[in-house]
């Protein structure tokens, strides 16, 4: 029963059913709704439009200018489709829909802590500022430093 109340209250999160689609070259069509249309609204979120998903690689093949936006709702679609595949063809796991929400979040949010110009940043820039420390908690309270 606690089971069954949280696959609820996750469900919940996203209180209006709205959606919304992203057009994206690969996939084509992305559609977003409920609680992952709240997360993509944050400023936290917003912010992925601003980082490159190929760090520095843009300044010697100026076409390359995927973002970690645009990565982030690739992967999220991808995450869906793959839990929702299990789920369709192991019902043996018991995956719940709300499972499958909980996957597609964990792709939509798992670059949230990177900083500009991707694992330059992560892996150089914070590790010469920080050598003790973890570069990815690193750059998450960069983030929400204010």
């Amino acid at each position: 029963m606690k089971n069954l109340k949280m696959n609820e209250e996750i469900l919940a999160f996203g209180l209006v059913e709205t959606s919304k689609i992203f057009n994206d070259s690969i996939p084509t069509n992305i559609k977003m709704s409920g609680p992952c249309l709240r997360i993509i609204d944050t400023p936290e979120f917003q912010r992925l439009h601003l980082l490159k998903q190929l760090g520095t690689t843009d300044f010697v093949f100026r076409c390359s200018t995927h973002t970690r936006f645009e990565h982030s709702l690739g992967v999220a679609h991808l995450a869906e489709r793959f839990a929702k595949t299990l789920q369709k063809n192991q019902p043996e796991l018991g995956i719940t829909d709300a499972d499958v929400l909980c996957v597609k979040i964990a792709g939509l949010c798992h670059d949230l802590g990177h900083g500009p110009f991707s694992h330059v940043f992560d892996g150089v820039f914070l590790h010469q500022m920080y050598p003790k420390g973890n570069s990815m908690l690193l750059s998450i309270i960069i983030m929400f430093r204010n």
